[in-house]
């Protein structure tokens, strides 16, 4: 916050610069252009530290738009990383390769390994992410709790950390736990249901907080997680027209948190 005003440094706690691992915030793309980069860019770049194009955005694009996309978050310390349905394509078509030779040219420096559509064994999954380390890319993987191929089924919790964990032995630096019947209230059946905190922690508690990465499409879940976690919880899937609001949160500049941090308890709204 050094070009801030004097009464600004007053109250804005600092926080760690990039490049970071705890506490960081991911944001996710579907579409948007230079111009619409560059606007949110200008008020929110020191706060975001990853950024993935999202749905397949990044096919869609003409290459030297998405070029000029990938530059722009790289030269704020951002890194940007498709998403991981397209290397699922990839895998389904025999073209694994390709995909690798692709985002590489198209600038991403990173890439996101998940199985959300796909079967993919043991092996495979540690083949992918070894494949993407030895080609210098950032690695981050999906550990879901719900699997659809094709009957729902909710993943153990034992079983997922263990994913990660093997994950991480494969080169892994990251895994974004999706919890379908967690922040978004999603269960088998849809009936809207808890945050499932004491997952959470035990995640935590096995992988180390750094490493876990946190679902949190909402302002509302983002602050559920602050709540519980403290500013350093790293979060995903961030809308970035709530990037500065859930800046100002991790720094107990909105309402809640400053009330939380006056008062020494949450505040529930």
């Amino acid at each position: 916050m050094s070009d801030s005003h004097p009464f600004a440094n007053l109250l804005v706690s600092p926080r760690a610069g990039k490049p970071r691992i705890a506490g960081s915030t991911w944001i996710t793309l579907f579409g948007e252009g230079p111009r619409q980069l560059e606007a949110l860019l200008e008020t929110s770049s020191e706060f975001i530290d990853r950024a993935k194009l999202a749905y397949g955005s990044a096919l869609l694009a003409k290459p030297a738009v998405l070029k000029t996309i990938t530059g722009m978050l790289r030269e704020r310390g951002i890194e940007p990383y498709p998403g991981g349905t397209i290397l699922e394509m990839a895998i389904r078509l025999g073209q694994v390769p390709a995909f690798y030779d692709w985002a590489q040219e198209m600038g991403f420096t990173g890439i996101e390994i998940c199985d959300g559509v796909v079967e993919m064994t043991r092996e495979e999954r540690s083949g992918y992410i070894r494949m993407g380390v030895e080609r210098g890319l950032n690695v981050t993987t999906v550990v879901q709790e719900a699997i659809r191929k094709p009957v729902i089924e909710i993943v153990p919790l034992n079983d997922r950390i263990a994913r990660a964990k093997a994950d991480f032995e494969a080169g892994a630096t990251q895994a974004h736990f999706i919890y379908q019947a967690m922040a978004r209230g999603e269960t088998p059946a849809d009936v809207v249901g808890p945050l499932k905190f004491e997952q959470v922690k035990r995640v935590i508690a096995e992988i180390g907080s750094e490493r876990m990465v946190c679902e949190a499409l909402s302002a509302d879940d983002q602050l559920k997680y602050l709540r519980v976690f403290g500013p350093d919880i790293s979060l995903g899937h961030i809308d970035p027209r709530t990037v500065v609001q859930l800046e100002a949160q991790r720094r107990r500049l909105g309402y809640e948190t400053f009330w939380s941090a006056v008062w020494g308890r949450p505040h529930w709204s």
